[in-house]
């Protein structure tokens, strides 16, 4: 339908006399305009979406990390945020240990992690001082682990280690302090 334009002004006088506030009229029709008629055919505006969610932190010791020390190779093994497990085989004239380890990571400082853990293992020794024989060991240490890179960590820990060692017709056990650096290079 085509109205003349002196019939939308009178019918937009009429809707204005009746739609007065304070009126107990409610039957009346509101106001129209013509800024009003744009705006009920505009399309409506998006639903405001909250944020995403920023993508969870990726635990620091759920990975698996490949550790060169002195004078030992490591295997590390994440098993959470906060667990890992270690493989490790020292080398040296005359001297082997095979070991293993547990770590816990129980805080930050900065970029710093703190560590605690504990290790045992089994050692053979040929020829050192002409003796041979093997032995097993324990340790209790405390560490600090330093990200210098995103895929590169240097681990260093020290702590009281008690050996228990037989030889021929010998045998010995001590307690002594072991201090431990190692690189390790994350693969995931």
């Amino acid at each position: 339908m085509n109205f003349p334009p002196s019939k939308i002004l009178v019918l937009a006088a009429f809707c204005v006399v009746t739609a007065q506030p304070g009126r107990a009229d409610s039957s009346a029709p509101a106001p129209v305009s013509a800024s009003a008629e744009n705006t009920a055919l505009a399309p409506l505006p998006a639903p405001v979406q909250p944020p995403a969610a920023a993508p969870a932190p990726t635990a620091d010791m759920s990975s698996l990390a490949v550790g060169v020390g002195y004078p030992d190779l490591r295997l590390r093994f994440g098993l959470g945020p906060h667990w890992s497990l270690e493989a490790k085989g020292a080398f040296a004239q005359g001297l082997q240990i095979y070991s293993g380890r547990v770590s816990w990571d129980f805080g930050h400082v900065g970029p710093l992690r703190a560590l605690l853990g504990a290790e045992c293992g089994w050692a053979k020794f040929d020829g050192l001082d002409s003796i041979s024989g093997n032995g097993v060991y324990g340790e209790g240490f405390a560490g600090l682990e330093y990200p210098f890179a995103r895929r590169l960590r240097l681990t260093v820990d020290v702590g009281p280690a008690w050996l228990q060692a037989s030889a021929q017709d010998h045998s010995l056990s001590t307690v002594d302090v072991i201090f431990n650096t190692a690189l390790y290079f994350y693969l995931f």
